[in-house]
Order: structure tokens, then sequence, then C-alpha cells
């Protein structure tokens, strides 16, 4: 399309046929193709690192965790909560480079983890990447991460997905043996959807957690519905006074939680938050 509407101004539309016109229509064009080369060309075949895949691993009925290791041996310095480009190369599968959350601890500085569920074109075919695979990441990106705040206590909230910065912040705080105050509210639409359920379950006496189903069973026992502005106020409210507050999920999700949070009169600045879109 780019190169049609540069086609079209240059042959066909009068506007570009004056000198100083033509001269920036074709410079902007030319920035435009610079960029495009670059970030598909020159970045994935020259500036990503390489990787392997060293294990596969099933977390429920459609998410999968793909560790890496890197060829070079270089450690990958990060925060909690940074995300990467990676680059799947299968063969006979998709090779297009995506974001996915670092879901690994920081301190696990030769390994790289991403925890993937299975719903899109791409993400589809992800559980049937194997051990061995290769693959190219640059990382790490982003700014979500409790490192930034002097936080008192710490509240996350995550939908779905959106667990995988969390999980990566969760473990960097038992492994540093953080003694804060930690609080999760998990939502998920039912019981097998729940990611990472037994090493959340395992965490540390002054870390808690509450999980909210949207379409639980019969049998279940905790909390049904969404993450509203009363559940929040019922688990969290003690918190709510000096907790900064990370939140990752789906955009509907988020939109109605960061509300919430307003209405409990949490400060705007102490609400941090990470889109995804799943």
């Amino acid at each position: 399309m780019v190169v049609l509407a540069f086609l079209h101004g240059m042959y066909i539309g009068p506007d570009i046929q004056n000198g100083s016109v033509r001269i920036y229509w074709i410079s902007m064009f030319s920035v435009v193709c610079a960029v495009f080369l670059y970030r598909n060309l020159i970045v994935p075949v020259w500036i990503a690192r390489k990787f392997k895949v060293s294990d596969v691993r099933r977390q429920t009925h459609d998410t999968y965790t793909l560790s890496f290791e890197p060829l070079d041996g270089r450690p990958t310095l990060r925060n909690p909560g940074q995300f990467m480009f990676l680059r799947l190369i299968r063969p006979g599968r998709p090779c297009e480079t995506h974001p996915f959350t670092i879901s690994a601890s920081p301190l696990e500085t030769n390994l790289l983890e991403a925890t993937i569920k299975q719903s899109g074109n791409f993400t589809n075919t992800i559980g049937r990447t194997r051990a061995g695979d290769t693959a190219r990441i640059e990382a790490p990106f982003g700014r979500f991460s409790y490192v930034h705040d002097a936080a008192a206590s710490i509240l996350f909230i995550a939908g779905g997905i959106g667990i995988t910065p969390v999980m990566s912040m969760l473990r960097c705080l038992r492994e540093t043996g953080d003694g804060r105050p930690v609080k999760l509210l998990y939502g998920n639409k039912a019981e097998e959807d729940i990611v990472f359920r037994q090493e959340i379950e395992e965490l540390p006496a002054n870390f808690a957690t509450v999980h909210v189903l949207s379409h639980a069973n019969d049998t279940w026992r905790g909390e049904r519905g969404y993450i509203t502005t009363e559940l929040i106020g019922k688990y969290a409210d003690e918190m709510l006074k000096d907790a900064h507050i990370y939140l990752c999920g789906p955009p509907v999700m988020m939109d109605k939680v960061i509300k919430s949070l307003l209405a409990l009169k949490v400060s705007g600045k102490r609400i941090h938050f990470e889109r995804f879109t799943i």
C-alpha cells in the first residue's frame, strides 16, 4: 500500500509535481523503506541473538512454556516483567517475530522463557515447538516492573495469560527474599486455565493469592465472577493506601479494573499496567 501510494503521488497526483514537494515525498518514502528494511531484515538476521529451544513444557490445556539458551553463552541482564521479541525458526512452521513476556526470573541470566497461550495463527502451533529448534531474540524491553517504584506493599492483578510478567516479578521477589506484603488477584475463565497454579500456591507466607473464575464448575469453592471494585475492596482494602498496583490482562478487564482502582481512591501514580491483546 505504501508503494502504491508513493507511485500514485509521483506520477498521478498533481500536488507532487512541484520540485521541493517531490523531493520531500521521495525523502519520506526513503525513510519508510529504510525503517522497514532495518526492522524486517537487518534486525532479525544480524542484530537479534541466536538461541536454542532447550525445553518445551505444557502449563495448561492450551498454554506452553518455551525455554531458550543463548548460543553465544552471553547472559541477558534484565528486570522482572520485561519482554522480548521472539522469532522462532521451526521446520515447516510460521517464522514471524512477536513480542512475548520473559516469564523466567531475571536471576536466571542464561535462561529466557516465554509462556504462550494458543490463541492466534502463530501461537496455535506453539505446542509443536521442539527442543533443539532455534530462535532469534531481541531483549529486554519495557518498564513494567516493581523495581522502578518504592512500594511499601505490592498488589498484582492479572487476567489469563497476563500472569506472565507478574510471574516473573513474583519469582524475583521470592528468590531475593523480599519480605514486603504481596497479594495477587488472578482472574481466569475456568480452573483448568490457571497458569503456574502450583508454583503460585507454594509462594512464601508473605504472598497471598485470590483466584477468581468467571465460568467455574460446581466444585469450585473460591471466588466466582470477575475482578470488580467490590472484590478488590474485599481482599486488598488494607493495601490500597500505600501499595503499588501492577496490572496485566485482556484490555476490557484492564479498563474496568483501572476504573475500580480509581473509584477506590488509588492514586494513578501507583497504578502500573502492561496491555496484552489476547
